[in-house]
């Protein structure tokens, strides 16, 4: 005849079996169910109250993650012809006039501009005059006539574009004078 092992269960976790072996039928008192219930609710509660912080803080450092990688990659998409547009301007108190020229990179196929005339006043600058002009060739100017005041100070504001590879390149200049 074999001999049974004797296995050593501490009282709980026996009590535990036979509760959940005979669930409501159980032979233990009341509050023996009580207890275990608590029990089992609080090591429920624990594990809830660690497990969520965690897939909370794994959560927040993948979208962190991920942001960083999403503006590394914008970053790398700058054409290599960005500000490659030569913008120049001038205001002529002597010929009463404002001139623009535009200069697309090599390999342009169309130019544009356009000009805005500010006058400065006690409230700063106020629009006086403005004028556009467009070429299909990578330069492009224009000239407009204007009755400059004497004592007053003004600000032509220049934005050029320059068509190649098929994108635009535009760039935007300020130039200033007194009379």
């Amino acid at each position: 005849m074999h001999k049974a092992k004797k296995i050593n269960f501490s009282q709980k976790s026996v009590a535990m079996i036979r509760f959940v072996r005979y669930g409501s039928r159980s032979v233990f008192s009341e509050k023996r169910k009580r207890n275990i219930l608590k029990e089992k609710r609080n090591s429920i509660m624990y594990m809830k109250e660690k497990t969520l912080p965690r897939i909370l803080s794994v959560a927040l450092t993948a979208a962190m993650l991920l942001t960083m990688v999403v503006s590394a990659f914008a970053a790398d998409v700058i054409p290599y012809n960005v500000d490659a547009t030569r913008v120049s301007g001038n205001l002529s108190n002597s010929s009463q006039s404002y001139y623009a020229k535009i200069t697309g990179p090599s390999g342009s196929t169309k130019t544009k501009l356009e000009m805005t005339l500010y006058e400065k006043g006690l409230l700063g600058y106020k629009e006086v005059d403005s004028a556009s002009a467009s070429a299909n060739k990578d330069i492009c100017s224009k000239s407009v006539p204007y009755a400059f005041k004497n004592g007053k100070s003004y600000k032509l504001t220049v934005t050029g574009s320059a068509y190649v590879n098929g994108k635009w390149d535009t760039v935007t200049k300020d130039f200033t004078a007194s009379f």
